[in-house]
């Protein structure tokens, strides 16, 4: 289960943020995160993609310029750290847009969060969230997972959950568990269903097994078999789109 330094602690982090870049003029999006049992605005989420490096990153909304920075590895989810951050004017290069971590007021040009450009992507139109690739900061880097099509990704105690926008129409549910620390999905459904809305409530159904993620003032996601609530899971952090 997650934690910071106490656990009850960590299951109250979620990040919430409007990302200052906006992928698409038709996508409203926004990121949340919960510090001391109340939501607040945040900047990014980094899900690594890498699992020998499986590492959740999460960056607060800027402050008077100031970020928080926490990250924990997956397989050690109670050694949650932190550190503070001035964050940078974004610089572009390369399709890329890199916003400087400057850390005690003195730049040392090798902490930075990394987007890339909505127009260098295969698909713009299909672009909804933000395409953190990676971050990195006291001299190590961390990749992020990202989609064409995500309308929804959230981190909870033990997972990432991903749904996608596919081209039919249709929503696509991708599950990563922790345990398994392997970079492909642990779970896909198809065929998901939305209730729409600023806050919408996505349904697929596998069988006699129906999942539903819920975004609002309570994120969470939750199992059923036969109607029989197996598993309901909190979000630690999460980030929903608009198309």
């Amino acid at each position: 289960m997650l934690a910071l330094k106490s656990s009850a602690l960590m299951f109250m982090l979620l990040v919430g943020v409007t990302l200052a870049q906006t992928p698409s003029t038709q996508t409203e999006q926004h990121t949340r995160l919960k510090v001391a049992g109340s939501w607040q605005e945040g900047k990014a989420i980094c899900d690594s993609s890498d699992p020998q490096n499986p590492q959740v990153v999460l960056l607060t909304a800027p402050q008077n310029q100031q970020v928080q920075l926490w990250w924990w590895n997956k397989k050690t989810p109670h050694n949650l750290l932190h550190q503070q951050y001035h964050l940078g004017e974004p610089e572009g290069a390369a399709g890329s847009v890199y916003e400087p971590l400057v850390w005690s007021g003195a730049a040392t040009g090798d902490a930075y969060l990394r987007s890339s450009q909505p127009g260098a992507q295969a698909h713009p139109e299909r672009v909804f969230t933000t395409p953190y690739t990676s971050i990195r900061w006291n001299n190590h880097t961390v990749s992020c997972r990202w989609f064409e099509g995500i309308t929804f990704m959230g981190v909870t105690q033990k997972r990432s959950v991903y749904i996608t926008l596919q081209t039919n129409g249709q929503y696509q549910y991708q599950t990563f568990d922790f345990a398994s620390n392997s970079s492909k999905p642990s779970l896909t459904l198809k065929n998901g269903k939305t209730s729409g809305g600023d806050n919408p409530v996505y349904t697929f159904t596998n069988g006699r097994y129906v999942y539903r993620v819920h975004t609002a003032s309570t994120p969470a996601v939750e199992v059923f078999k036969s109607n029989r609530l197996l598993l309901k899971e909190s979000f630690v952090a999460f980030t929903t789109a608009q198309p």
